[in-house]
């Protein structure tokens, strides 16, 4: 209570939240470009062409119906950083693989106004 009493304008005037809001500060744009490239390369290597026996063509990976390229785009997505993955569930992941070059740059530009 002494310690209270003692700090009680520090407490008060929100001088621990805004150290604490400091520590959880958004990511900066030079920041965001980087976990942007990270993305993209994210979908490059769910966007390479693996061979399909059910087909017999080569395919995208992240299309591939087996367990063993399931887990492998699980994998690629897990590898994101966590404030991409805030953004983008697996799903929405895999919407971005369907994307082509020039939606994709449609798509940077919103992701971008996000910080």
């Amino acid at each position: 209570m002494n310690y209270v009493t003692a700090h009680y304008s520090e407490i008060i005037g929100g001088g621990y939240r805004k150290a604490a809001a400091a520590a959880t500060s958004a990511p900066t744009k030079a920041n965001a470009i980087q976990l942007w490239t990270e993305l993209l390369q994210a979908i490059g290597r769910a966007k390479e062409l693996r061979y399909d026996s059910y087909t017999g063509y080569e395919v995208y990976l992240y299309c591939k119906r087996d367990a063993e390229s399931k887990k492998e785009v699980e994998a690629i997505y897990e590898a994101l950083p966590p404030e991409v993955r805030q953004i983008y569930d697996k799903d929405g992941f895999i919407f971005l693989c369907k994307m082509d070059d020039e939606e994709l740059k449609f798509e940077r530009a919103r992701f971008l106004k996000l910080f």
